[in-house]
């Protein structure tokens, strides 16, 4: 048995060196191809368009699929000859021996299983009129190359293993319904069209409650550098509120004005929000956490310790901080949002599925895009109200609110607070 895991493996790891070459030529042409840099500069990724292999990868991931079915079968009996002896007081190899046996077994058996449905999912083609797999190729840092499958869609497995099984249910949430209607959601969650939806108004007095602001910058967030630019000029006053002045403190006179206390400020990309801890970090006179820098359970404790003791406090983060940042009463008076969350462009996942919705003869910005950026936004505005007494303020830096057509659509799907967009 030991010899026919041997033999197996081996013939694995002889398929797999013949197709490393042929995914690194294909890396080395999308280089050469989209930006012209050297094959290991840079990282290179290359989505297979429509999910599509051609026919020697294609080759090649069937023999290794067969092979890790081998090793996946041979592995399972191993895995249960080592549990059948852990159950076999008579044993007389020592328990703490077999145990480790079994441990390890069940590790290569995980792996095995794993590297099954890999290469079973680059092996067979999609179902004709379903939404295609996404598969692309990642150039690592230390040169190994990373190749990946995912679905672009739930919707069909929830489908067939959930709503088809269920009898009755209720889902509920504040972000299912984007942009006016609840269709985004029923397509990625596979319920019905006809599935019966409804909004609740909810608890919060938004009105009340919050400011919703969107500030003229004197820049487009479309050009990166006149942005973040603007970013460092006019992030300052609002993170010293005592000082707003001009056309800010017209905006504060018409809502509450947060006492500062704590601020959370959310990135759409990493760099913009290093730029800005770059140039403002050692001119800001209070506490600055920085996603990144420490574990999100630490920026949290100190945050709150802070904001305790009488001090303020603020926060950079990026699109994990806009979804699960719980900071109720001082601890959040003020979100900042320095730019509209539009997913990655080149994202395999979001191409993958625009590519497909385009195919059908769909618009893939309206149906994917904006309903996509439009539920982040929701999400992030909702670190603002916590608790029905939380007041506060959001100020959003993107003047395409303003400036684009689907601005005022964004602005509409967003809690009702009293708004005041300044006009260039």
């Amino acid at each position: 048995r030991g010899t026919e895991l041997g033999e197996i493996s081996l013939l694995a790891r002889q398929l797999l060196q013949q197709a490393t070459p042929l995914f690194q030529e294909t890396l080395e042409n999308s280089a050469n191809a989209d930006s012209g840099q050297s094959f290991g500069n840079t990282q290179v990724r290359y989505r297979y368009p429509g999910g599509l292999i051609d026919g020697a990868c294609r080759s090649l991931s069937e023999d290794l699929t067969a092979v890790f079915v081998r090793l996946s079968s041979r592995m399972e009996n191993l895995h249960g000859v080592l549990e059948e002896a852990l159950e076999n007081s008579h044993q007389p190899v020592p328990r703490v021996d077999i145990e480790q046996y079994f441990q390890v077994a069940g590790q290569w058996l995980g792996r095995a299983n794993a590297a099954t449905d890999l290469w079973s999912a680059m092996a067979h083609p999609d179902p004709v009129g379903q939404p295609p797999m996404a598969r692309w190729l990642t150039y690592e840092d230390n040169g190994d190359i990373r190749l990946s499958v995912s679905p672009i869609s739930a919707g069909l497995r929830l489908k067939e293993l959930l709503w088809q099984r269920c009898y009755g249910a209720i889902a509920t949430s504040a972000t299912l319904r984007v942009l006016g209607d609840f269709e985004r959601f029923k397509s990625d969650s596979g319920m019905a069209p006809d599935t019966r939806c409804e909004a609740v108004a909810g608890a919060f007095d938004y009105a009340t409650a919050g400011l919703l602001v969107v500030p003229d910058i004197g820049a487009e967030a479309s050009d990166a550098r006149a942005h973040t630019q603007a970013l460092i000029e006019y992030l300052p006053d609002l993170l010293y509120p005592d000082s707003i002045t001009g056309s800010d403190s017209e905006a504060a006179s018409q809502g509450p004005e947060p006492s500062g206390a704590g601020v959370l400020v959310l990135f759409a990309s990493r760099r913009q929000m290093e730029e800005l801890v770059d140039a403002l970090a050692d001119d800001l006179p209070w506490q600055l956490l920085v996603q990144g820098e420490l574990s999100t359970g630490e920026i949290v404790s100190r945050h709150r310790a802070t904001i305790d003791q009488g001090e303020r406090s603020v926060i950079f983060g990026l699109a994990s901080f806009a979804e699960g940042m719980d900071l109720p009463g001082a601890y959040c008076q003020h979100v900042i949002i320095a730019k509209l969350p539009f997913a990655v462009p080149d994202d395999p996942l979001q191409a993958a599925l625009a590519e497909w919705v385009e195919s059908k003869g769909g618009n893939a910005f309206r149906e994917i895009t904006l309903p996509d950026a439009a539920l982040r936004l929701i999400q992030a505005c909702g670190r603002l109200l916590r608790h029905e007494d939380d007041r506060g303020r959001v100020t959003i830096l993107d003047r395409r609110l303003v400036t684009k057509s689907y601005g005022r659509q964004l602005l509409a799907s967003l809690p009702p607070f009293k708004q005041v967009i300044e006009r260039a």
